[in-house]
């Protein structure tokens, strides 16, 4: 009887008991790129939605009691009464961050197919290796001049 006890005791000592805050929604319709989902109280304006499959969606829409989403990327495997979670809680962090990491993200994406801008960088970063290259140079050759002597 102790030994149950005893073993009983340790597997609930070893249970955990961690807690994660998360603003959990229901997709209630999606139709034409967009999902109505309910349940999100607390979703800021163009907040990151994260959907199942790793889809995610734009709160732009701000009901009382849904919140329209923008879906972006392939949605079709999205269905109604699927959950949604908040990216910022999920990541712990600011619903504020997350917008300005996509505008950021959409100001400068054009920048990757500009081949004109991307030519400037990269000779910016070759010129600064080269002076990098010819210091070291100089470097050596002095030291090798000094440990001849």
């Amino acid at each position: 009887m102790s030994t149950i006890l005893e073993q009983l005791e340790k597997e609930i000592a070893n249970v955990s008991t961690a807690v994660e805050a998360a603003n959990i929604g229901i997709v209630r319709e999606i139709g034409d790129g967009v999902a109505k989902v309910e349940g999100l109280s607390d979703v800021q304006l163009n907040e990151m939605i994260e959907f199942p499959g790793g889809i995610t969606g734009l709160a732009l829409n701000l009901e009382e009691g849904e919140v329209g989403v923008v879906l972006l990327g392939d949605f079709k495997s999205l269905k109604e009464g699927d959950t949604t979670k908040e990216l910022a809680l999920k990541y712990k962090l600011h619903p504020q961050q997350i917008n300005t990491w996509k505008r950021e993200f959409i100001e400068n994406s054009s920048k990757a197919f500009d081949s004109k801008a991307k030519t400037e960088e990269v000779d910016k970063e070759k010129s600064a290796l080269y002076s990098k290259i010819g210091q070291l140079q100089v470097e050596n050759d002095f030291l090798k001049k000094v440990l001849e002597k």
